[in-house]
């Protein structure tokens, strides 16, 4: 049996399974398109049964079909439960309520992005503002006076700095759709400048 014209067609089914994927998760599609995944593993599981003594070209393409056809699931199913346990701040697709601000683009910072902001030792208020715009711009309550915060960040920039024994700098940072003000090292060489 020659399995070429039967895996040029399970590759055009990944291709078109992947396409609806993308048009689920950028929201055009309304329900994902499980059904259509079930049926290409069946399929890719039995035409792997039937061809146990077919040519080795063929049995390393469907191989590295079989393979692709899972990383792609695998992938599918854990957008699926990252978007269903809210951990992603923005879900592609995701539409706004009436009225709401629209975004042109991710709600949170992008890998080895800069942060949010970073604010200098002397800015504790520019900090207590920024962290307070931030809260308020992903629909959190702020519910700290600046005097408190202030007190509290002088107060950890204390321990930490005798912890670590270098100056640290805070920043406002937003991760798991929660607002963190987090301390870091500061540059040596910026200091010596």
């Amino acid at each position: 049996m020659d399995l070429s014209p039967m895996i040029i067609g399970l590759e055009g089914d990944l291709r078109t399974l992947i396409t609806r994927w993308d048009r689920f998760f950028s929201g055009e599609l309304r329900v994902p398109p499980n059904r259509e995944k079930k049926i290409l593993g069946r399929r890719l599981r039995e035409l792997a049964e039937k061809s146990s003594g077919e040519s080795s070209g063929d049995r390393f393409r469907l191989d590295q079909l079989q393979h692709r056809f899972m990383s792609y699931a695998v992938n599918w199913e854990r957008l699926l439960r990252e978007r269903e346990e809210g951990v992603r701040r923005f879900i592609p697709g995701k539409r706004k309520e009436a009225g709401a601000s629209v975004s042109h683009g991710p709600q949170y910072p992008a890998p080895n992005a800069r942060p949010v902001t970073s604010v200098d030792r002397d800015d504790t208020g520019d900090l207590f503002d920024r962290w307070c715009s931030v809260k308020v711009e992903i629909g959190q309550d702020v519910k700290i006076e600046r005097q408190a915060f202030e007190a509290q960040i002088d107060r950890q920039r204390r321990d930490i700095e005798a912890r670590m024994g270098s100056k640290v700098e805070f920043e406002v940072t937003v991760a798991g759709g929660k607002v963190k003000v987090t301390a870091r090292r500061t540059d040596n060489r910026d200091e010596e400048e």
